[in-house]
């Protein structure tokens, strides 16, 4: 549905692709998290409000901004859960930020402190890093990276991909855990295609 929805305001509206959000409150936001982390690449932002699930990969969140809105006293959604997936965010470089309301408790109303960071958000298209796991390789696919074929299908895929761009000399570090098949759009990565480039794969060179 939301993707739907994205598709119906692209044909209709000016839309900027690489400013668009999503937002959702309580099981809303739950949701919006979920969607985010199956599809990093399509959003520049994302916004819980009064609830952050506990379905969403975080890893796969590494390039998409979070900006989570809770209150202290939330009866439903204790905030404490929403402070151990920021904290975890922080510890792995991703860009959170947590707005704490001390007086409130389910309902967090308006989100305060909003317009400025939407403004200064834009999707991410070539990142030097991707980070993504999923469920199904149906789920993929994220930036440049796209996971094709689990070893296990009864167990995630998770991947790791960090560019380094050491003058003409440029290194693919590939980290990849019950992964068979990996396909990487390099014209649509930060790789310079007329550099050399030597790919490390789970430490063997490729």
């Amino acid at each position: 549905d939301i993707a739907a929805a994205i598709a119906t305001m692209k044909r209709d509206y000016a839309i900027d692709d690489n400013r668009i959000f999503l937002s959702g409150y309580s099981a809303g936001g739950s949701a919006v998290m979920t969607i985010a982390a199956r599809h990093p690449d399509q959003f520049a932002g994302v916004i819980p409000l009064a609830a952050f699930g506990n379905n969403a990969f975080l890893d796969s969140l590494y390039n998409l901004p979070v900006f989570c809105h809770h209150g202290q006293h939330d009866w439903t959604s204790a905030i404490d859960n929403v402070r151990v997936y920021f904290q975890q965010l922080r510890a792995m470089g991703a860009t959170a930020l947590l707005k704490e309301y001390p007086d409130r408790g389910h309902s967090v109303g308006p989100p305060e402190n909003l317009h400025d960071w939407l403004m200064a958000q834009r999707r991410v298209e070539r990142p030097q890093r991707v980070l993504h796991r999923c469920d199904t390789p149906a789920q993929g696919k994220a930036y440049w990276v796209r996971i094709r074929r689990f070893i296990d299908i009864h167990r995630h895929g998770r991947v790791s991909v960090l560019h380094h761009g050491l003058g003409e000399q440029q290194i693919l570090v590939v980290q990849a855990d019950n992964i068979n098949v990996l396909k990487l759009s390099l014209d649509c990565s930060p790789v310079e295609l007329d550099h050399d480039l030597t790919i490390h794969a789970n430490g063997n060179e490729l």
